[in-house]
């Protein structure tokens, strides 16, 4: 793998096995030494979790869907479900949303409640000819 690091404008090839990553850091006001240091750091964790993010989406595509997008995609959102709905939901949690659905619900009849109109009578008038030539 190859590993670019441009540090200042100046780029230095770090030797790795069968990828690229490039790591770019740009002029601060830190020490050369420092800089340089962060730069590989970063090309380094890229290195570690399967180079580029973009390498990453191209070998999933590849390896286990016959390099199909839509069905990648698809296999990102089911995960994307999946993962928050797979965490423990405490009991602490579970009656703050009690408490939200039962508030929404009280605040709905407090609304319906206050309705001057009956529905009939305000769809009539939404459809009525004379508000729609207006």
């Amino acid at each position: 793998m190859k590993v670019n690091v441009q540090v200042g404008g100046r780029a230095k090839a770090l030797n790795q096995s069968d990828c690229t990553a490039v790591g770019l850091v740009g002029p601060f006001d830190i020490s050369p030494g420092l800089t340089e240091q962060v730069a590989r750091d970063d090309a380094a964790h890229h290195l570690q979790h399967g180079c580029q993010p973009s390498a990453r989406v191209l070998d999933a595509m590849l390896a286990d869907l016959d390099g199909s997008y839509p069905r990648f995609i698809s296999s990102q959102s089911v995960l994307s479900r999946s993962a928050p709905l797979a965490l423990p939901w405490s009991a602490q949690q579970a009656a703050r949303y009690a408490a939200m659905a039962e508030a929404s619900v009280a605040e709905q009849q407090r609304i319906e409640a206050a309705d001057s109109m009956l529905f009939e009578q305000y769809r009539q008038a939404y459809l009525s000819p004379e508000r729609l030539d207006a």
